[in-house]
């Protein structure tokens, strides 16, 4: 998310210990401005932008910036293993931009958490920073504490099985948030809608409450066909005061705040491959709602991305607990194993 990096980056480059380091390097810059592709950027200046607005509008402040100095420009590709999935057409016009011989960009590097093309494992890495390694340095949460099988008697009772553990375990701390993932964008809102029902039933309370604890998550809402009519089943139809694009704006507004005790989400329904990557740190348990949302390495590698950050000022060894169901558990259970131990971020050129 390009606020959440705004931010990350203005945090890092006015941080004075970094800056001494790079004064004592004998760096040219050593706090560097931080920009939006809309402003003017000069040398030594970062700017952090995403892919749309800067092909959309290269016609303007871009092209003043960056033509003509491409070969003095390193350029940093974030979650880039969408780049190599089934590209949409904005990944196309992206890679026409980073090819366009007006700028003459000649350093390119993709950074990615999720190293795979559905279960091949990226080629030409040149930096690699493995899951095990991140445990050991306590980047994130050191281990899974269980493959738990969730039968067709225990679902539509029991969707949550470790929420009221992890309220045990960590409720004092921190609000533990848990994670339903499903494959496509209308199933996602569809299980957002029966989860709200199941919190109505069993917590006895409104449908009002209830939907202030869930929110779902998506990169876009689907425009035609059968996904948009079901998505307008949940809502109704379109309309400026409510619509699901409407909704999904808010919710990614409201991400960012999940994980403070005072908002009220303690449950996110996502799909499986978002385009953009998450900060949320309290998230202790992981429903892969079906198996296509969790049968690949680079589909696992997404969503346990989801859960591994730690929270800070933890008092106790943080653990994510994946749940799924028994009629796919082995084929998944297979994956995650093969998975686990690679899924890190990797820096490679291009």
């Amino acid at each position: 998310m390009k606020k959440v990096l705004l931010e990350k980056f203005s945090t890092l480059a006015g941080n004075p210990e970094l800056s001494s380091i790079m004064k004592e390097l004998g760096a040219a810059v050593t706090i560097p401005g931080i920009k939006r592709g809309k402003d003017t950027v000069y040398a030594g200046d970062i700017c952090i932008e995403n892919i749309h607005a800067v092909y959309e509008n290269a016609g303007s402040s871009i092209a003043d910036s960056f033509g003509g100095n491409g070969t003095r420009t390193l350029v940093l590709n974030d979650e880039a293993h969408h780049l190599f999935s089934p590209p949409d057409k904005g990944l196309k016009e992206w890679l026409k931009f980073l090819l366009n011989a007006d700028y003459g960009f000649r350093y390119i590097v993709n950074v990615t958490g999720t190293p795979y093309t559905n279960d091949d494992y990226f080629p030409d890495v040149v930096y690699r920073y493995g899951l095990k390694q991140a445990i050991v340095d306590k980047v994130v949460k050191k281990r899974i504490t269980s493959w738990r099988k969730l039968t067709r008697r225990t679902t539509g009772k029991r969707p949550m099985p470790s929420t009221k553990q992890n309220r045990k375990d960590y409720g004092k701390q921190v609000k533990p948030i848990s994670i339903v993932v499903t494959q496509e964008i209308a199933r996602c809102v569809e299980v957002w809608r029966e989860l709200v029902e199941f919190l109505v039933k069993k917590e006895r309370t409104t449908r009002a409450e209830a939907e202030k604890k869930v929110i779902w998550i998506t990169s876009g809402v689907p425009s035609s066909g059968d996904a948009k009519a079901r998505v307008e089943a949940v809502y109704g139809p379109r309309n400026d005061k409510d619509s699901p694009e409407k909704r999904r704006k808010e919710n990614l507004t409201q991400l960012r705040e999940v994980d403070d005790a005072e908002n009220p989400v303690e449950w996110i329904v996502s799909v499986s491959m978002l385009t953009e990557g998450w900060d949320v740190k309290n998230v202790f348990q992981i429903v892969p709602h079906d198996s296509r949302a969790f049968n690949s390495k680079l589909l696992i590698a997404q969503v346990l991305g989801r859960g591994l950050r730690v929270p800070p000022g933890l008092g106790k060894e943080p653990l994510v607990t994946i749940n799924n169901h028994e009629a796919w558990s082995e084929e998944s259970a297979n994956l995650l194993k093969r998975s686990f131990g690679s899924g890190e971020h990797i820096v490679m050129g291009l």
